[in-house]
């Protein structure tokens, strides 16, 4: 199968164009003996060829570091938390005239208040408490960014004597609308900076941390609407 996505009905009809004149539950069935369920696709940062590269050579570089040298390391990452609903579409099943049904139907907020922007710290030996933050792309003025970046280091150094000590390396990420701005400040303060390659979110481990902590906001989120 070259097209992973393509629709059973869709390979019924390539399969007729090409002489072979077959159902759609045989197709389904066909698709299920040979293990094939339709799931989801993931989704996979989209990265250039030169980060590619990037990325790669990043790997090689600290391909061969010690643990006590990741021991010292800091990540860090922000996301934005929905308390309600996801950003994606979703569906369900249900009969004609029921889509008022309070079974069929999401909870959303009006005007904001139904997410939360968050950042976090996370080192080897564990991870520090949420730290909640105006989120920067509603409002991209350079006083905006300054306050969010001087809010950070303050919470980074708090939490940085408690998970590694005071001789860390800090990891951030290079979202654009702050990497610049956040390196020359904690540069002045004379703290090292692991190099990180551009569009590379899936390479910090916080990303499990907030997968888990979503996952679980979700679960707490479809309860509260049952009852």
């Amino acid at each position: 199968m070259k097209n992973h996505q393509m629709p059973v009905q869709q390979i019924r009809n390539s399969l007729q164009e090409a002489g072979v004149d077959v159902s759609m539950t045989s197709v389904h069935r066909k698709l299920n003996e040979q293990k094939y369920r339709r799931y989801t696709p993931k989704c996979n940062p989209l990265v250039s060829p030169r980060n590619m590269m990037a990325r790669l050579q990043f790997a090689k570089n600290y391909l061969k570091e010690s643990a006590e040298f990741w021991n010292k390391v800091l990540c860090t990452d922000e996301t934005k938390i929905n308390l309600y609903q996801s950003d994606g579409k979703s569906k369900a099943w249900r009969r004609k005239g029921t889509a008022q049904d309070p079974k069929h139907t999401t909870l959303f907020m009006k005007n904001d208040g139904g997410d939360v922007m968050a950042c976090t710290c996370l080192a080897a030996t564990g991870i520090s408490a949420l730290i909640f933050i105006d989120d920067v792309t509603a409002d991209g003025s350079s006083k905006m960014i300054s306050e969010y970046i001087e809010t950070l280091s303050a919470k980074v150094q708090a939490n940085t004597s408690k998970l590694i000590g005071r001789c860390f390396i800090l990891q951030q990420d290079n979202d654009p609308k702050h990497a610049a701005k956040a390196t020359n400040f904690f540069k002045a303060k004379n703290w090292k900076i692991l190099e990180w390659p551009n569009q590379s979110p899936n390479l910090n481990p916080i990303e499990h941390a907030f997968h888990m902590l979503k996952r679980k906001v979700k679960e707490t989120s479809s309860r509260t609407n049952k009852s």
